[in-house]
């Protein structure tokens, strides 16, 4: 799993070179799925195992896949019992790697479970474990300089701790805002506006605390060594990403009140949950724009940060289609998705079920939201002159066009054919319980997806 995580996120000098690395991590992928014994018996190994298939699927664009694989690891770490103080409570480095183990698989696993709008696997009421610290000094004493950098990642731990309280934030909203249960008791009330303001408040402490090279939110800050820039990112991503769905409620009950003739509730929070889910989204691409164009450039072959910029893209373009937009402000969104545009493009990722460069995918939305806008924004001439890409006949992409001109076609068959045979003589994939054919097709919170209001959303915005 650790060579295919390797082809999966290697650097793409052609697309010869893509198409190889591509096929050998799916071929190194097809060899680790005979991993049927680690439901029968839990170990540590075997978490760690479940946390790097779910890695691998993140980088392939699988939400689905993602929340299996860390289900599957919450339930293997619950039952070793490290959620529990008397098994992973401890100053040896043997028990901050259990209680490491446990709150990467926690935030990993809340984070999966929020984003895409279904349950945990993992209550807060039942973990008694001590929070993450960083890892002893009294271990490493005896390392050298060069060997204490390499083990840094692990031994700075700041970006675990920061993630796992991000994880108990989101809970609270999954379970009082967002779950169906209070959707349909309470819909967009009071009470509802209260618990989001009050988990914003939590999340808003969460930089106070940072390391300085954790600070996302300096964007002139000194470039830090790849680990760093790369938890950065990552947690700026998942920072903001967080805050704009806890907010999109607001931006989604706005726009389907104003396209119902409804009036919209007479909240003073209503518009500053819209304004603050916007601003997120703004934030996720330039954080993306930044790390990709000039903080840590091998990012760009870090697939998951495409779905964070795509996330962001949506957003945006939700908010177009008010009637109240002027031409000002959709110029000021318009040139956002522009960035997102420009970020796709250097990252070259295809969307695993469209079959098209997600740039692609991106302009097209944004011209039909530029199209469905019941405001004068499309009858503004000079929007196309600013942005040309909103004219864009958008076609779908051969596999001619992906496939370059290469000289030396790969004859990766011969090595599939040659795959060596288990001992028990089946099938590589016969034990795996997560088929090899999900893909992210499901990955649309339920919320918006579901019945969130009780009127009709209008045809136009379906």
């Amino acid at each position: 799993m650790v060579l295919a995580l390797g082809a999966k996120v290697s650097p793409r000098s052609s697309e010869r070179a893509a198409d190889y690395l591509d096929k050998w991590a799916e071929y190194l992928w097809a060899n680790s799925n005979n991993y049927g014994a680690l439901f029968q018996e839990s170990s540590l190994k075997g978490t760690h195992f479940l946390l790097l298939k779910a890695m691998y699927a993140l980088h392939s664009m699988r939400p689905n896949d993602v929340y299996l694989y860390t289900g599957h690891a919450a339930r293997s770490v619950l039952t070793l019992g490290l959620n529990r103080g008397q098994v992973a409570n401890g100053s040896s480095l043997s028990m901050h790697r259990l209680r490491a183990t446990f709150w990467t698989v926690y935030s990993q696993e809340r984070m999966s479970a929020f984003f895409t709008g279904r349950p945990s696997s993992i209550s807060d009421s039942h973990i008694d474990v001590a929070h993450l610290e960083d890892s002893p000094l009294l271990d490493h004493v005896s390392l050298d300089e060069d060997s204490l950098d390499i083990t840094a990642p692990t031994r700075n731990c700041a970006f675990i701790r920061a993630m796992a309280e991000i994880g108990r934030i989101v809970e609270t909203v999954s379970t009082d805002v967002l779950s169906l249960a209070s959707v349909s008791a309470n819909g967009y009330s009071v009470n509802t506006a209260e618990t989001i303001n009050t988990c914003d408040n939590a999340l808003n402490v969460i930089p106070g605390h940072l390391p300085e090279y954790l600070q996302f939110h300096d964007s002139n800050r000194t470039i830090g060594k790849d680990w760093q820039e790369i938890q950065r990112t990552h947690l700026g991503l998942t920072y903001h990403l967080t805050k704009l769905m806890m907010h999109r409620p607001s931006l989604v009950l706005i726009t389907l009140h104003t396209h119902s003739g409804e009036p919209s509730p007479d909240m003073p929070s209503l518009q500053k949950s819209c304004d603050t889910a916007i601003s997120s989204a703004k934030c996720i691409v330039d954080l993306a724009h930044q790390a990709i164009f000039t903080r840590i450039q091998v990012i760009q072959n870090d697939a998951s940060v495409a779905s964070f910029v795509m996330s962001a893209c949506v957003t945006l373009l939700y908010n177009v289609i008010e009637p109240s937009v002027t031409s000002t402000y959709a110029k000021d969104i318009f040139s956002h998705v522009e960035r997102a545009i420009h970020c796709l493009d250097k990252m070259d990722h295809v969307g695993p079920t469209t079959g098209k460069a997600l740039s692609v995918d991106v302009m097209k939305c944004a011209k039909d939201a530029l199209m469905l806008s019941n405001s004068d924004i499309r009858f503004d001439h000079t929007m196309i002159d600013e942005f040309p890409w909103l004219n864009f006949d958008s076609e779908p992409i051969s596999d001619q066009n992906l496939a370059g001109d290469v000289e030396n076609p790969l004859n990766f068959d011969a090595h599939m054919t040659q795959m060596s045979s288990h001992a028990d003589g089946l099938d590589p994939n016969a034990n795996d319980l997560v088929p090899a054919d999900i893909s992210g097709m499901n990955c649309l919170s339920y919320w918006l997806n579901g019945n969130f209001f009780d009127f009709g959303v209008p045809e136009n915005l379906n």
